[in-house]
């Protein structure tokens, strides 16, 4: 008894089916492809971005790559991200809290020098209060918690808060 071999016929659409009509070629990245759905009116929201290369994969080396663009690409592409308002992280003067304690803060949760702690803590001093870092809101809100926190834990009152810069 022979056994013979013969190969089963190669189906292309079975290992590289065509992208759906819904690809879209985005002008502003010429390497992706934007997936998109009807809007309404006509118009198309994006959903996904497609590596080109990847896209070439799907559709088959025979076959061209189309390249259609719509205006919301371009329009999507070019938003720009502003930066987070920042926020000033502000020491206030007591009389009961030690210049060494309030030191030991700046250095260890501020990151400060001995030197630019020593002048922060005699501005703090002299002036009533002193800037002990600049942060996004949500770090500064938690830095002056963190100092706070740690005050207290240690017997002093020391305070702090956020200023808009």
């Amino acid at each position: 008894m022979t056994f013979t071999l013969n190969p089963a016929p190669v189906v292309r659409q079975a290992f590289a089916p065509k992208p759906p009509s819904s690809l879209v070629f985005c002008r502003s990245m010429p390497h992706m492809y934007v997936m998109t759905m009807p809007g309404l009116n006509g118009s198309t929201w994006p959903l996904d971005c497609v590596v080109a290369s990847s896209l070439a994969i799907m559709q088959g080396p025979d076959e061209p790559v189309t390249h259609e663009t719509h205006e919301s690409d371009v329009l999507l592409a070019e938003k720009e991200i502003k930066p987070p308002p920042l926020y000033a992280v502000v020491l206030l003067n007591d009389d009961y809290t030690p210049m060494e304690f309030v030191i030991e803060v700046l250095q260890s949760m501020f990151g400060l020098s001995l030197d630019h702690a020593t002048d922060v803590m005699l501005t703090v001093h002299y002036m009533g209060k002193g800037t002990a870092g600049i942060f996004p809101y949500d770090i500064a809100a938690t830095k002056a918690q963190q100092v706070i926190r740690y005050a207290r834990q240690n017997g002093h009152p020391l305070l702090c808060q956020i200023e808009p810069e």
